[in-house]
């Protein structure tokens, strides 16, 4: 035998210079963990801390448009005495609340409107024709309301959208060129600064991009209702409708009509649930037939109960949780629900 030392496993034992070796790599191996799992930590509540900043900076510049009388058609110039409810402290927000409002005797639509149709404007500038921009920017705005004028058989002359078209002529213009004889650009000067940098522009503009194309996804889905089939609510041709108005940009544009469904989107699924929530008045008809009833009872709950919060019809419900998620769309918690716990998801994975 050998003169080397072996272990009870007649293994060769480890030297002392290999035992301090291996201690020392698993040392820096820990040291290297905790620093990673601290500069996660870390990172996540810079991340946690600018979420939350970005959701008050909201939260409040939604409000405190709200209390600019003006803009509701009140006489006061500031008014905190409409506020009731969720609906009423985010009313900026509410285009019905807005009513025939205009921003002034010269322009014919409200704020609301108005932004959205900027918001289409600035985000459709390309290195084109201008006529070019113009119709990618009446089609991703007012997509939607010429789709549903198509599926409802109206005269072209007819179309909703025509009575935008002058307005969005005029913030084309107002966006893209400078002041006529002068080298001043009005968007870019309002847009451009130091305060501009502390009011999130362009997430107001998005919202009432939402509320402009939501409010005519609620009036879609209220011209449908449903039939039953199965004692489950029919929602065929309404849905499809609700889909088709409010996901008009993923499949018809400047260059006609383009089927392609590679997966559900986050318009598709809000179509769905809205619609089925809407005509279904918060499910209270699902297997009502088959009961014998008209309701099955659940509006006690998700509208006259819990949905009662968030306003008294289930379009005010559908909106003040479309509301709520767009808030709070920067949040980890909502992100992954998002990719893991709608409706959807379950169906598209089955």
């Amino acid at each position: 035998m050998s003169g080397e030392p072996v272990t009870a496993n007649n293994a060769p034992a480890k030297t002392t210079a290999e035992t301090t070796t291996t201690t020392a790599a698993a040392t820096v191996t820990k040291t290297t963990t905790e620093a990673t799992m601290a500069t996660k930590s870390s990172t996540s509540s810079k991340k946690s801390t600018k979420d939350l900043t970005n959701l008050v900076t909201m939260v409040v510049t939604l409000f405190l448009l709200g209390t600019i009388g003006h803009l509701y058609g009140e006489t006061a110039h500031f008014s905190l005495g409409h506020i009731t409810g969720f609906h009423a402290f985010l009313r900026f927000l509410n285009i019905d609340a807005h009513g025939d409002a205009a921003m002034c005797g010269c322009w014919p639509h409200n704020m609301v409107v108005t932004l959205a149709i900027l918001n289409g404007v600035r985000s459709n500038r390309t290195a084109g024709h201008w006529a070019g921009d113009i119709v990618k920017a009446i089609f991703a705005t007012f997509g939607g309301l010429i789709v549903n004028d198509i599926l409802n058989a109206k005269a072209v002359g007819d179309f909703a959208f025509w009575n935008f078209l002058p307005v969005t002529v005029l913030c084309w213009y107002f966006v893209n060129h400078d002041i006529p004889m002068t080298k001043i650009n009005v968007w870019t000067t309002v847009t451009e600064n130091m305060i501009m940098d502390y009011v999130p522009l362009g997430r107001i503009m998005n919202l009432c991009t939402l509320a402009f194309n939501c409010s005519l996804l609620f009036a879609v889905a209220a011209q449908h209702p449903m039939g039953t089939f199965w004692h489950v609510p029919m929602a065929a041709k309404g849905m499809a409708f609700c889909i088709a108005v409010h996901c008009s940009s993923d499949f018809f544009g400047p260059d006609g009509f383009k089927f392609s469904f590679d997966k559900c989107s986050v318009s598709a699924n809000r179509a769905v649930l809205v619609y089925f929530w809407i005509a279904s008045h918060g499910l209270s008809t699902v297997f009502a037939s088959l009961m014998g009833k008209e309701s099955n009872g659940l509006e006690r709950l998700t509208v006259d109960g819990a949905g009662h919060l968030f306003g008294a019809s289930t379009t005010q419900f559908c909106w003040a949780m479309i509301v709520l998620a767009e808030l709070f769309q920067d949040f980890d918690f909502v992100q992954e629900s998002t990719h893991v716990y709608l409706p959807h998801t379950f169906v598209q994975n089955t």
